[in-house]
């Protein structure tokens, strides 16, 4: 019979090991949610901040032109929903997005606390709802003066720069990969759009002694140099050292301090995700601070090519511009978890890369066996021209004994060339993989960023980093590319 007393006391140590295990999914749960909403939250406020100054630059030329926004007539035909095309709309979007992200991390309720001479702001009392107000009143109530439009922005970015510091301020009292994850999503958010708009203008873009009024040619030779070899460029090389223009946003310190706080927060994002981040990066990057002036020349007059120089270099700047459109797309995609990174590439894109290493890891231990197999059959060979027999009468070589030795001989090289050959190659194989396995366990510390899964022989080994080679491939989108016309997200 069984005893009831340990069956209850059993029962009861399941249930204590599940409600633990629960609570530690739970608590696993919460802050990956957590994470992402953060990244989410540092990229939407940038790109709210952003899209406040394009809407505003669409404006005041409306203004200008006298031409303003006007509602759609009902009732003389079906008008279709909104698909979020337009700039209002997209500023709205962005805003709605930021009150649902900043309620998940319950930072919605940060009061105001800078003195401010808007009595409507402070009113408001909070961050959010004064945010809120002042774009609605930017996209609803459409503002008809120029001073008004640039009133209204330049609030919504008082209330973005003061709350961007409650914020960061709050997000300390959570994991330290939250904050990071913050600071990652508002730093690629920062080269969309602020650097991406040329916003700033001379606040950002520093011109020295020996800038020259006509624009450093973009070159397809280093555009290919700092995608290949990013580590091997550096300010001052090539155009740098033609063009005292300098972007103050980002340099070589700033990009390598984003590259840290991407690294810090690598072990909480999806396998795959960092590596193609740091890829696609550290090359735009070293592309905006090698040619400032293409972002630049977003907020000055443009001026009609002249020579045909001139128009190839436009063209050029036109093609970057909407190169940088669509990587930040991608960058929002992976960085916010809104999609796998397996999906941008097919298969086939990673099988040949696959195949490509293991033959190529695989040649030298065939050629290693096929020179000792040669090597064993040229001292056979030798050997039976020094054990052939002759006849003593007439000198010539014994025709029983030479066709025993040639038999054998044969036999012998056949055999031992294939046992050479074989063993020889599958035994390098072997220590060459174990090698491999014993390196990666004894490193596993610094080797961790670079690979996904605990399988550490080998081909394994070789099928991850095919993957990843693809998925950095399929992520960047090069400078020097040529996009079709690319919408810029909604």
């Amino acid at each position: 019979m069984v005893d009831s007393a340990s069956t209850f006391t059993a029962g009861n140590g399941n249930q204590k090991i599940a409600s633990v295990y629960n609570a530690d999914w739970l608590q696993s749960a919460d802050f990956s949610i957590q994470l992402r909403c953060a990244t989410g939250l540092g990229w939407a406020m940038t790109e709210l901040l952003g899209r406040s100054v394009v809407f505003k630059r669409e404006l005041i030329e409306r203004v200008q032109k006298n031409k303003p926004l006007s509602p759609p007539t009902f009732g003389e035909h079906t008008v279709i929903l909104s698909p979020i095309r337009d700039q209002r709309e997209r500023v709205r979007a962005v805003m709605g997005r930021i009150l649902f992200l900043a309620h998940v991390l319950d930072i919605a309720n940060c009061p105001i606390d800078p003195p401010c001479d808007d009595s409507e702001l402070m009113t408001s009392a909070t961050f959010t709802k004064a945010l809120d107000k002042k774009v609605r009143a930017l996209c609803d109530d459409t503002p008809k003066s120029v001073e008004e439009i640039e009133n209204i922005c330049a609030k919504i970015n008082w209330l973005l720069y003061y709350w961007n510091e409650v914020v960061q301020v709050e997000l300390q009292k959570l994991p330290p990969a939250v904050y990071n994850g913050y600071t990652v999503g508002r730093g690629f958010s920062t080269i969309r759009w602020y650097i991406g708009i040329g916003a700033g203008s001379s606040q950002v873009y520093h011109m020295g002694e020996n800038e020259q009024e006509r624009p450093v040619e973009i070159s397809l030779v280093t555009l290919r140099h700092i995608e290949h070899f990013p580590a091997l460029w550096h300010p001052g090389d090539g155009t740098a050292s033609q063009n005292d223009l300098s972007n103050t946003l980002i340099n070589e310190a700033t990009l390598d301090k984003l590259l840290d706080h991407l690294q810090s927060m690598s072990s909480y994002l999806p396998p795959l995700v960092p590596l193609a981040l740091e890829y696609s990066l550290t090359r735009w990057g070293k592309t905006i601070i090698a040619y400032p002036r293409v972002w630049r020349s977003l907020v000055e007059p443009q001026k009609k090519p002249v020579t045909r120089g001139d128009q190839k270099n436009s063209k050029r700047e036109e093609n970057m511009k909407r190169a940088l459109i669509k990587q930040a797309v991608i960058w929002h995609d992976l960085l916010t978890g809104e999609r796998d990174p397996t999906t941008f590439v097919g298969p086939h894109a990673i099988t040949w890369r696959y195949i490509m290493k293991i033959v190529l890891y695989s040649l030298p231990f065939l050629f290693i066996g096929l020179i000792f197999a040669l090597v064993i059959a040229y001292a056979i060979i030798h050997i039976q021209n020094f054990l052939s027999i002759t006849s003593p009468t007439s000198g010539a070589p014994n025709a029983t004994a030479k066709s025993i030795t040639d038999t054998v001989t044969s036999g012998i090289v056949t055999i031992i060339t294939a046992l050479a050959t074989i063993p020889f190659v599958r035994t390098l194989w072997t220590w060459g993989s174990k090698t491999t396995t014993t390196f990666i366990s004894n490193n596993q510390n610094k080797i961790d960023a670079a690979i996904s899964t605990a399988e550490k022989d080998a081909l394994n080994l070789f099928w991850q980093h095919s993957q990843q080679e693809a998925i950095n491939a399929k992520t960047f989108i090069s400078p020097r590319s040529n996009p079709a016309d690319v919408d810029d997200g909604d």
